[in-house]
Order: structure tokens, then C-alpha cells, then sequence
């Protein structure tokens, strides 16, 4: 693993939203590394040699993580994958609704809401 990060983060909007960017990692074939959120709750990224895996298993450990998966449009016809902890449901509804945005499909775990 490589990383590249530095203290001054470079910012930006998106989606009206103040985006700090802390740098870069590189990871090799058979590498992982866990992104936490600030509630404990972990999702990890492995690489392969044919790309990346973006999360665990959905239905298995980012499920028993207190996550579910979203396929999310944008308003400007855009698609996301969105990981969404269980008891902040309400926000990201919030958040769908300020940016115009909709689930297209819940994945691999059923609806959160």
C-alpha cells in the first residue's frame, strides 16, 4: 500500500456539500483497507488485478456493519452507490429530497426504508 496524504486538504462543492480531499492510497492486488465513519461503523475496499471490490458483501458483513446499499440517481441522471447507516435513515431521505435525487434499487439487503 501507498499513500499519499497530506494535512492541507484540497476542498470543493459538490452537490452543495464542502468536500475536503485528503490525498490518495494505492492499494496492490490482495490489499484492503477499512474506511470508518465517525459512528465506528466500518466498509472496506480490496483490490484485485481486475479492478476493485468497493464493498464487503452487502447482505453479509456491510450489513452486520449497520449499512445499507443504495443505487442513488442524481438529478442530473448521474448514479451512485450509497452506503447508508441504518439509524441515519432520515437524513439521507433529507438529503435525497434537498438534491433531487432517488433510489433507483436497494442492494443485496432488502429496503431501509
Amino acid at each position: 500500500m501507498k499513500a499519499r496524504l497530506t494535512d492541507t486538504p484540497r476542498e470543493f462543492l459538490a452537490a452543495g456539500e464542502r468536500i475536503r480531499d485528503f490525498g490518495q492510497v494505492e492499494l496492490a492486488p490482495g490489499e484492503m483497507l477499512s474506511v470508518a465513519t465517525q459512528s465506528g461503523r466500518q466498509c472496506d475496499v480490496t483490490a484485485t488485478g481486475w479492478g476493485l471490490y468497493l464493498a464487503p458483501s452487502l447482505d453479509g458483513r456491510l450489513a452486520e456493519q449497520g449499512f445499507r446499499v443504495a443505487l442513488v440517481e442524481n438529478a442530473q441522471g448521474k448514479h451512485f452507490l450509497n452506503a447508508v447507516e441504518e439509524d441515519k435513515a432520515e437524513l439521507f431521505r433529507a438529503y435525497l429530497t434537498e438534491q433531487g435525487g432517488r433510489v433507483v434499487q436497494w442492494l443485496g439487503c432488502g429496503p431501509l426504508f
